[in-house]
């Protein structure tokens, strides 16, 4: 018996270890296919999906698509992944998908009957991979393309775009199993038609026709399911939609119903006010001496219980309707918060009554520290005013008794107030802080008197001090005197009472007594002025006497040529002695003026006109002497330099001559004639200076002339000839420019002939035959036997017409080019149009695959609006064509925004509802009171639909298009 536990006690060890053995294989191996698991999902037929975003029934319509290429020997594959799970991009995913599912091995060994479609979300890219069995078929080129290429633009890419993922594999492997039929049976050649079999009429047809009913029958059972059952499901869909959104505006009902009934709970706002707390309160200290106050208090109190009672009439109707559909309880949730609004609205009036009455109650404290300030404000008012007085004796004297009557009367009010029995304290305070404010003002108006009289006395002293000097000043008085009237007449509306008269007529006594002291320093500074001008006047008088002296001496020597050199300076210094004796005058009358003495007139402003008149008379003296010393300078120079004039003059008609000659075929007869009359003038003025007393100046303007007009006809004669010159190279560098010109329009207008009018073409044309005439032109105006001006006529034509063929063919171009630049323009319009719409698209897909749950079928139809209606690209479209597509892309991106917005509300929409059922799972309700009404709420659920938020990564350039999907048999490329 011993020995057999013992057995059986090894055995059970035995099994144990086993056992163990066992488990930790089973965890290893679970361990590997969780791991295995977590990075590749289980293939569901061909599908492998890890994103979610395909459901069964989707999953079912890319197998049956799959099933078509199966039956012709290929091994389809389709892979959904949101990530490259560790590859470096979507081919490397291909190859690890079909190892992982065995259609291929390591080192990218791929089966050869596999056909697989890889879409990459993020980054988001899309990679087909062919067997080497398939590729022959996909590798076939039709219509331009590879058959690849044209599965993957025209068929998976736009329901990529669209986030339409079954469509895309669907649609690919459909495509793929046509092109795959047609390689491996391809049409056969009509041949003549085959004889019928003779007619067999003893076959008995009646299991067939019982056969056949039976297929239609199946086929038609298997048509209503697969028409009705999508429409079915997409009702049921919309129906749970619907009733989701229903149970989110009911929770928001309820949760809008009992927060205002919280509200309401708390508000205390009687129909009386004398049953309101704060009312009564602030009543209670009103009614006696603020009554008017109180009465403005009362009507805002029935104001805002009006607008409370109609708010509780409403509450209770809302509690007592019952509504149905999504617009009522949009509506209902919309009256509640109405409701709201106005018990928030009564709230704050009640906190206002109830700072209210605290601001009361400290009046009420503060009215006996408000006297005592009172009574000092008064004291020092009174004090100002003696002191006004006493510093000023001239100035009337207000009455302080009279002046600060209404102070003291408000004073009395406050003091006696507080004396009664009870005391009105808040009557006291208002008197009291308005007689303080009345002495604040009296007391400032007093200071700015008080001041602006300590600047009249300062400007007096001034005054006495300039008249301590000699000054007369006899105008000062009569301003200093309006300047004391003035001040006195504000210390004369201070004492009525009129602050405000007071403190405008201070103002002006202050610009006043400003007036007075600035005309005393205006006079003693032109006096100072007036004395240093004269100074000045008397050294330019001698310094002219000097110069008079001078000129006379220079006179004299002018007289020794002849008269009519210097009739003209005739005079100029006797009217010089005159200008000179006027000036002495005038500063002798000025000195006397600007004097300071007692008998003297002390006129400073005439003295200043009496200098400047002098001054002038100086300029004139030096005007007229300076005229008189420059004629006797020039007639000395003229006969120093008549000879040499008339031998330059020889010399350049000379000149002139010899080059006519020469260059005669290109000068006309005008530089002929110039010369001839200055061989006139050299004649006249060897003349002139043949005469006993010669015109010296005379003789050289005429030497002059003759010189400058031998000068002119040279210049003339050889700008003809330069210009000929000139001409012909006009001729030649127009010529150049205009066939660069032509040459650059001819091929910016090949080379864009798209894009441009054929009107730009003809003028080309045109511009061309005129340069051609042009050169013919030229040619013919060389010949010997033209005239300079028939020559000069023919080249001048030649060069207009070359430079309007130039300024055409300028203009074309830049037609061409502009028009070139317009079309362009429109292109990248239209790209970048797709671009944005294409953008929005996929960012409205991305939103509302993230929320799947809660978008609403509208806002996914508005989305699948704007998918229909995004235009393609059209190579060679004109600019109608690029409008209307960028006009469809931007009509496209509008849906596709608004269909994001509508998303991102709805789903808010569900945020608020969750949080509100939240709240209304952590609080009990019950009834409440106030106003005798209550409500009531139910509970209710709703499934959860994800939490967090959702995020997309970079999508390559941030937009996709039909042809930024790559190309080829096995590559991939940023969509």
């Amino acid at each position: 018996m011993l020995s057999h536990k013992k057995f059986s006690l090894v055995d059970a060890r035995g099994h144990l270890r086993l056992m163990a053995a066992v488990a930790l294989v089973c965890m290893w191996a679970f361990g590997w296919v969780v791991a295995s698991a977590q990075a590749w999902p289980e293939l569901d037929g061909v599908v492998s999906d890890d994103t979610g975003r395909l459901s069964s029934e989707q999953i079912r319509q890319v197998n049956e698509a799959a099933a078509e290429l199966k039956g012709l020997g290929i091994q389809p594959l389709a892979v959904l992944s949101q990530d490259l799970k560790g590859q470096p991009d979507s081919e490397a995913l291909a190859y690890a998908a079909a190892a992982q599912y065995g259609f291929g091995g390591a080192n990218r060994q791929l089966n050869a009957d596999v056909f697989a479609i890889v879409v990459v979300l993020n980054p988001k890219e899309i990679t087909v991979l062919s067997g080497d069995a398939v590729a022959p078929i996909v590798s076939q080129v039709r219509g331009g393309r590879a058959v690849d290429d044209r599965i993957r633009t025209d068929y998976v890419i736009p329901k990529l775009g669209a986030s339409d993922f079954a469509a895309a594999f669907s649609d690919g492997f459909r495509q793929a199993a046509k092109e795959a039929d047609l390689f491996q049976n391809p049409p056969t050649p009509t041949t003549a038609p085959t004889p019928a079999p003779a007619v067999v009429t003893n076959v008995d047809t009646s299991g067939l026709g019982s056969a056949l009913l039976w297929c239609v029958g199946i086929v038609a059972l298997l048509g209503v399911v697969l028409v009705g059952g999508p429409v079915l499901f997409r009702r049921w869909k919309s129906a749970q939609e619907a009733a989701a959104r229903k149970r989110a505006l009911q929770d928001q009902v309820v949760q809008a119903r009992n927060v205002a009934a919280d509200m309401i709970t708390d508000l205390d706002f009687p129909a009386d006010p004398a049953e309101q707390i704060q009312y009564r309160f602030l009543a209670l200290a009103l009614e006696r001496e603020r009554p008017g106050q109180l009465a403005d208090v009362t009507n805002r109190y029935k104001e805002v219980y009006g607008r409370v009672s109609g708010a509780l009439e409403l509450y209770n109707t809302l509690n007592q309707a019952k509504p149905a559909t999504e617009q009522e309880l949009t509506a209902a949730i919309a009256q509640y918060q109405s409701v709201q609004a106005t018990i928030r609205e009564a709230s704050t009036f009640l906190q206002q009554l109830a700072d209210m009455s605290k601001q009361v109650e400290g009046q009420v404290s503060a009215a006996p520290g408000e006297t005592d300030a009172a009574k000092k404000a008064l004291a020092a008012a009174t004090d100002s005013l003696a002191q006004l007085a006493a510093a000023a004796p001239d100035l009337y004297a207000p009455s302080a008794e009279r002046a600060l009557k209404p102070v003291a009367e408000r004073l009395a009010e406050a003091e006696s107030a507080l004396a009664s029995q009870p005391p009105l304290s808040l009557k006291a305070y208002d008197a009291a802080t308005a007689s303080s404010a009345r002495a604040a003002q009296l007391l400032a108006l007093i200071g700015s008197l008080a001041q602006a009289y300590h600047a009249l006395r300062q400007q007096r002293a001034r005054l006495v001090a300039a008249r301590s000097g000699a000054f007369k000043l006899p105008g000062s008085d009569k301003t200093f005197a309006h300047a004391l009237d003035v001040l006195s007449d504000a210390a004369r509306h201070l004492e009525a009472g009129d602050l405000e008269k007071a403190g405008e007529t201070l103002k002006q006594g202050a610009g006043a007594v400003a007036q007075a002291g600035g005309e005393v320093d205006a006079a003693v500074s032109l006096q100072k002025s007036n004395v240093e001008a004269l100074a000045a006047l008397k050294v330019a008088g001698e310094e002219a006497k000097k110069f008079i002296e001078e000129g006379a001496a220079a006179f004299d020597k002018v007289d020794e040529y002849a008269e009519s050199s210097w009739q003209d300076i005739k005079g100029n210094g006797t009217e010089a002695q005159k200008a000179a004796d006027k000036a002495f005058n005038l500063w002798q009358e000025a000195s006397r003026l600007n004097e300071l003495s007692v008998e003297g007139p002390q006129d400073f402003e005439g003295a200043r006109h009496q200098i400047e008149a002098a001054n002038a008379a100086i300029v004139r003296v030096r005007e007229l002497i300076t005229a008189i010393l420059d004629r006797l300078k020039h007639l000395q120079e003229s006969q120093r330099t008549a000879q040499a004039e008339i031998d330059a003059a020889e010399h350049d008609l000379s000149l002139g001559r010899t080059f006519v000659k020469q260059h005669d075929p290109d000068i006309g007869p005008a530089p002929d004639r110039s010369l001839g009359d200055a061989a006139g003038l050299i004649s006249q003025a060897k003349e002139e200076m043949g005469k006993g007393k010669p015109d010296w100046i005379k003789v050289v303007a005429l030497a002059r002339q003759a010189n400058d007009l031998a000068d002119r006809a040279l210049a003339g004669a050889r700008s003809e000839h330069e210009a000929m010159q000139a001409r012909r190279l006009k001729v030649q560098t127009t010529s150049q420019q205009a066939v660069t010109a032509l040459s650059r329009a001819s091929n910016f207008a090949t080379a864009h002939r798209g894009d441009i009018d054929a009107s730009i073409l003809d003028a080309l044309a045109k511009a061309e035959t005129g340069v051609k005439q042009a050169q013919t032109t030229a040619s013919r105006a060389e010949g010997t036997a033209i005239e300079d001006r028939e020559r000069a006529q023919a080249l001048e034509e030649a060069a207009s017409a070359l430079l309007a063929a130039q300024q055409a063919a300028d203009n074309a171009y830049n037609q061409a080019s502009q028009q070139f630049a317009f079309m362009e323009g429109q292109r990248e319009e239209a790209a970048a149009a797709l671009k944005r719409a294409e953008s929005a698209i996929w960012e409205a897909d991305q939103y509302m695959d993230s929320y799947g749950s809660v978008v609403s079928r509208s806002s996914r139809e508005l989305l699948n609006s704007a998918i229909r209606e995004m235009p393609g690209w059209r190579d060679g479209a004109d600019a109608a064509m690029l409008a209307a597509i960028a006009r469809a892309a931007r009509a496209a991106q509008q849906n596709a925004e608004a269909a994001h917005s509508r998303a991102q509300a709805e789903v808010q929409a569900q945020l608020e509802a969750e949080r509100a059922r939240e709240r209304e799972r952590s609080t009990s309700y019950g009834s409440f009171g106030g106003f005798g009404s209550s409500s009531s709420s139910g509970s209710s659920s709703s499934s959860s639909w994800g939490g967090g938020s959702s995020s997309s990564s970079s999508w390559g350039s941030g937009s996709s298009s039909s042809s930024s999907w790559g190309s080829g048999r096995s590559s991939s490329s940023s969509w």
